[in-house]
């Protein structure tokens, strides 16, 4: 079944009407796939200073920004824009700015350095009225909006106030002073987070400079008589930080389930949920008044926390980031809030699965700290900043500067990926040569009109913040940084997936683009392994609807296989006396019609009856092997076959007798000699058209209405050639596979070398050269032997895929996506490669056995892949972690010009077996004896062979 991360079963479930859109990409945006496929795809750049605070509007349209250069920017992220821009009029660095949510997006809460927390309206006209609703002597950090109210909204602060906001009221009400633990000693502490839980509005959570996070109940709120303190309703704390935290948290985020993350400084991050409670767990904190039972006695009573530590549930923790120099958020995200993320001091965005702390991404998101992340409300695309005065935007597909992503998807939480005071550790320097080029232009790119005008008009940017603590919360500026907007690269699914959410892309064409995509080739994974053969499975193809598996063997059977549930749904003998080497559903037939040709020189027709009787037919029998078929397009009826003689047959199910149309020659035709064929297929865009390759170097296209014999001879006539320059008169091996695309681009895969991809332009008689030594009449009637040949050099080169090996068998190629964007074929090495049909860059060569691959099918919806070869299983390939991720060898950093790298025999060593699939073996004897079907025991089904004809040759 579908493992878990994989899209394969809600893709399918979608474009079959089954699953809604929103669920659907919900599932999508939830997969470690997903996670995994995220790069850096635009940089947004307008503020002069640190970028300390991100939000999203409502429906994600807007991005909301707040500097220390004290304005705030409203940007179309999309279009790379700032909107607009106006001065909040804070004296010092901005921390936080929030859209008020149904007011439009004009009204905006902002909170500063200055301990001032403003509210501002944008007006008809661009005017903005901006009104200060508090004035405090310390930083103002936070801001915490209430829940679908367009009016409500909390701030906290340095001073430990935390404030309760309504715009429709001109007071302000100060709620409490937050209060160290020992709290009749009148100490407060700083406050640097706070945030409301979105399942029960009324309870909000604050941390600061100690080691809690406390609960409040906004109904609950209360003066203690003689105090202006109010109570928590509960305390989280990792046992191991009680009493001993020295630094505080900087973030705090609840998810829809009210789980409640911590970033802590100078420490990891933590997970609490309701059991983690001090005092769910009956624990209470720090010393207290108790009142004795003589009236207006009292005395300390201290809790002695450190006996019941080690009785505490501990929360689930996330590490490897560095929280020790600035106030980093930490967030969750994923439709389900199935990740955490934060920023950190090495510059890096860092990304784990919640539910086990398992490091799944860190990437480099800049040259200085990240502080901020933020998740788009859709979960499209999440957006970072810090101490860089740029905003990054990160979406599905490849990165904009793949070199600044640093991706670790495969770290856990081993010590092996961390020093000695818990920290990830990295290879090499993380600044990147690229942003270190100063621009001196972003001062002068400042768009001064869209500036609303004051009174005073801003100055220059406030490096450093104000406040009690002995280190700069916040950070300093950073260089300025390129200007260039980046536009979205090659890969990424972004837009698609938002308009097929609100409606402008089709399902079939938003799937198209999905599987088109380099993230879905990088993230095929091995989810299935069908086994029933007892031989190798030398061919695949799937029905017309991608719903079975048709295979055959060695063992002389064919299976149907219902691949989603992993059960063959049928299975029968082909009647053939020797190996399958190819079967094929006929189209519009109900899957109940199926050709075969083997290793016996036969071909037969199978009909499948009502109740799993089998008729089977024979249609030729030959000599030799017959290799492959060919199925016309959206013919029920008619179909190829090619073999080791050169015979090229032509069959209709309808008629009795069977077409013999030529015999493949050499090019030297004159001589009489043949050439084995190997390989047959047709051009699905024109089926008049189809080639033919074997054991010689050319591939030849026919007109299957212009076939005719020369006179004394019985060979067809091509109507062109295809080879590389370099091997023309020179190969040996022959050619063992071929496949056109949905544009009538031909690939031929080459024995003992490499893949072509050919088009018309590259045709031997398209460029006037003549294959082949050719019997000319002069004028006097005399014949002689024109070996005349146009010169190589001029022939145009057809782009090659390479890295392969190709001796040992016939392997098949193909081409993959739902507009043929890739190349795929088996190899000696047990891997399956895929390559980009564009360039030729490899992009995966994914271990999927201990032998030899010889063929690689797509899935007609183009969801997965299917591949087999010397061994008795089948594998599906779809999105989603490998069932045994050791054995999927992933290079999509691979190019040309890494040949050394990538090909030689140390990386691909010709032992190739696994010990993990070694067990497998013996059990799949056993199973096989037991359901396996064989020419002795074929109980399963009833045979009726008959039929015979013979071939007109």
């Amino acid at each position: 079944m579908p493992r878990e991360g994989t899209r394969m079963a809600g893709l399918r479930e979608r474009e079959v009407g089954l699953l809604p859109p929103k669920l659907f990409t919900n599932s999508v945006m939830a997969s470690q796939d997903f996670v995994q496929s995220l790069g850096l795809h635009k940089r947004l750049r307008k503020h002069m200073g640190c970028v300390n605070t991100i939000s999203f509007n409502g429906d994600g349209s807007l991005l909301l920004s707040g500097s220390n250069d004290r304005t705030v920017v409203l940007w179309n992220w999309q279009g790379l824009l700032p909107t607009f821009t106006f001065h909040t009029g804070h004296f010092d660095n901005v921390f936080h700015a929030q859209f008020m949510p149904f007011s439009g997006d004009r009204s905006i809460v902002t909170c500063a350095a200055d301990g001032q927390v403003r509210h501002s309206q944008i007006q008809e006209g661009g005017c903005v009225i901006i009104n200060v609703l508090v004035d405090t002597e310390e930083a103002v950090h936070k801001l915490a909006i209430e829940p679908g109210n367009p009016h409500i909204f909390f701030s906290c602060g340095e001073d430990g106030s935390v404030f309760r906001f309504d715009l429709r009221e001109k007071d302000v009400a100060e709620l409490f002073k937050c209060a160290a633990v020992d709290h009749f000693g009148g100490d407060t502490i700083d406050l640097y987070a706070i945030t409301i839980d979105p399942r029960k509005p009324n309870c909000f959570a604050v941390a600061g400079s100690d080691e809690y996070v406390r609960i409040y109940d906004s109904r609950k709120i209360y003066a203690n008589g003689n105090s202006s303190f109010g109570r928590p309703i509960e305390y989280f704390c990792p046992p191991n930080m009680i009493g001993a935290n020295k630094d505080g948290i900087t973030g705090l985020a609840f998810s829809q389930t009210s789980e409640l993350l911590a970033s802590y400084s100078f420490d990891n991050i933590y997970l609490f949920e309701r059991e983690h409670g001090l005092h769910f767990n009956n624990i209470e904190v720090g010393e207290r008044l108790l009142m004795t039972e003589i009236e207006g006695d009292c005395h300390i009573s201290t809790a002695p926390l450190h006996f019941c530590r080690d009785k505490l549930p501990i929360p689930q923790i996330f590490k490897g980031h560095r929280n020790k120099h600035t106030l980093k958020g930490v967030n969750f995200l994923g439709p389900n809030c199935d990740y955490v993320t934060t920023g950190s001091d090495c510059a890096h965005v860092f990304i784990w699965k919640k539910k086990n702390g398992e490091l799944m991404r860190v990437m480099k998101g800049g040259k200085q700290i990240v502080n901020c992340v933020e998740q788009h409300p859709s979960g499209i695309v999440i957006a970072t900043s810090g101490m860089d005065k740029d905003i990054k935007i990160w979406a599905p597909g490849d990165s904009e500067n793949p070199d600044e992503v640093e991706t670790d998807s495969c770290c856990s939480s081993s010590s092996d990926f961390y020093d000695s005071d818990g920290y990830y550790t990295f290879s090499s320097d993380l600044d990147s040569s690229e942003e270190d080029e100063e621009d001196d232009d972003d001062d002068n790119d400042e768009d001064d009109h869209s500036i609303c005008p004051f009174a005073t008009p801003p100055s220059s940017p406030i490096p450093c913040g104000q406040g009690r603590r002995r280190r700069n919360p916040r950070g300093g500026g950073a260089e300025e940084e390129e200007g260039d907007a980046m536009m979205r690269r090659e890969g990424t699914r972004i837009a698609g997936l938002r308009e097929r959410e609100v409606g402008c892309l089709p399902p079939k064409l938003f799937a198209n683009s999905v599987i088109a995509s380099q993230d879905f080739v990088r993230s095929l994974g091995v989810q299935t392994r069908l086994r029933k053969h007892r031989g190798c499975v030398n061919t695949l193809s799937f029905n017309g609807d991608g719903s079975l598996l048709l295979s055959g063997s060695d063992d002389r059977t064919a299976v149907l296989w219902n691949w989603q549930g992993e059960t063959p749904t049928f299975t029968f003998h082909t009647g053939h006396s020797d190996n399958v080497f190819h079967a094929q559903f006929m189209p519009f037939s109900g899957d109940r019609s199926i050709v075969t040709c083997a290793a016996d020189g036969q071909v037969r027709h199978s009909q499948i009856q009502e109740g799993g009787r089998v008729i089977t037919d024979e249609l030729v029998d030959m000599e030799v092997a017959v290799h492959k078929l060919a199925i016309e397009p959206g013919n029920s009826h008619t179909f190829y076959s090619c073999g080791e003689d050169g015979f090229v047959f032509h069959f209709d199910l309808r008629e009795k007798d069977v077409a013999e149309l030529f015999r493949c020659a050499a090019v030297n035709n004159f001589s009489g000699d043949a050439i084995e064929l190997y390989a047959i297929t047709i051009d699905p865009r024109n089926p008049i058209y189809f080639a033919v390759a074997g054991s010689d170097e050319y591939v030849r296209i026919y007109d299957s209405r212009k076939i005719s014999g020369d006179g004394n001879s019985s060979f067809g006539c091509p109507i062109e050639y295809f080879c590389p320059p370099h091997m023309i008169g020179e190969n040996e091996d022959g050619i063992t596979g071929l496949a056109f695309s949905q544009t009538s681009e031909l690939l031929a895969s080459y024995s003992y070398d490499n893949i072509y991809l050919f088009s018309r332009e590259h045709g031997l008689h398209f460029n006037n050269f003549e294959v082949g030594e050719i019997v000319l009449m002069d004028e006097a009637g005399v014949c002689h032997i024109n070996k005349g040949k146009a010169s190589k050099d001029k022939l145009p080169v057809p782009q090659v895929f390479k890295g392969h090996r190709n001796k040992h068998t016939i392997k098949g190629v193909n081409f993959l996506g739902p507009n043929c964007d890739y190349v795929a074929t088996g190899s000696d090495c047990a891997r399956v490669f895929i390559w980009r049909k564009k360039d030729g860059q490899l992009m995966r060569a994914m271990k999927g056995s201990r032998q030899i691959v010889n063929c690689v099918e797509q899935d007609p919806s183009g969801i997965v892949i299917a591949s087999s070869g010397l061994e008795k299983d089948i594998k599906i390939w779809a999105p989603g972690e490998s069932e045994n991720p050791d054995k999927v060898d992933s290079l999509s950093s691979g190019s040309d010009s890494d040949d050394s790298l990538f090909f030689d025999d140390h990386l691909f060593p010709s032992d190739l077996d696994t010990s993990d699939e070694d067990e497998d073996d013996d059990d799949d004897e056993e199973e096989d004896d037991r359901s396996g079907s064989s020419d002795e025991d074929m109980s399963d089904v009833d045979i009726d062979v008959s039929g015979d004809h013979d071939s007109e040759g």
